[in-house]
């Protein structure tokens, strides 16, 4: 004689088979129906994502915001008296907005002078607005200040720690969207801003050209 238990298994059983299996047909039937009513909304969505993967550069474009390029320069300057300077400079540039950049770099000079002539390196710090971007080429404004320790004082009777404020105007010229030839003309000071009794400051003109990889 069979138990009631089992005798309510065999009943329902079949009963709870048929029903899940009639809510899985009704769900995949709702699926199929809600794909078929938008396909185009699916496919718009997957065109969308492939031409944001494929405009999106792989590298920053230089110049825009939040653009950071490593920079390397090498220049010349000269008081038109008794004294030249050979200026260079490694540095990192980053642009908070387009066209506007805060430079950080180590920087190296060899004085020419009467006397003992002097080498040394620092650091300095710029600001530069390219105020006129005709796409290719930009004309530029730069503003900074640095400072460098010498094997021998500058000028010969002053200080051998001395601060180097410029300013001065370039142009940049784009080699590629992430590459640009930098030249340009500053005023150049070498001083020890009355850290040392004496004081006698150089004034110069400065010539320069160096280049920069966004990255």
């Amino acid at each position: 004689m069979r138990s009631p238990l089992r005798c309510a298994l065999v009943l329902t059983l079949p009963l709870t088979v048929n029903t899940l299996a009639h809510a899985a047909g009704a769900a995949a039937s709702e699926l199929a129906s809600e794909l078929a009513s938008e396909p185009a909304s699916y496919l718009h969505l997957d065109l969308a994502r492939a031409y944001a993967a494929e405009e999106s550069p792989s590298t920053a474009v230089w110049g825009e915001k939040g653009c950071v390029a490593f920079n390397a320069s090498l220049g010349y300057a000269d008081d038109f008296k008794e004294t030249g300077i050979v200026p260079a400079s490694l540095g990192i540039s980053w642009f908070p907005i387009k066209n506007f950049s805060i430079d950080v770099q180590l920087e190296g000079a060899h004085v020419n002078q009467p006397g003992d002539d002097a080498l040394g390196g620092g650091a300095g710090m710029m600001l530069r607005w390219h105020f006129l971007d005709f796409e290719t080429w930009t004309i530029y404004g730069d503003l900074g200040v640095g400072f460098l320790v010498m094997d021998n004082p500058v000028p010969q009777e002053a200080a051998d720690f001395v601060f180097t404020p410029r300013a001065g105007i370039g142009a940049s010229f784009a080699l590629t969207d992430q590459t640009r030839l930098m030249v340009g003309a500053r005023w150049y000071h070498i001083s020890n801003a009355e850290t040392s009794f004496e004081n006698p400051g150089i004034n110069a003109l400065q010539g320069y050209v160096g280049v920069s990889f966004a990255f």
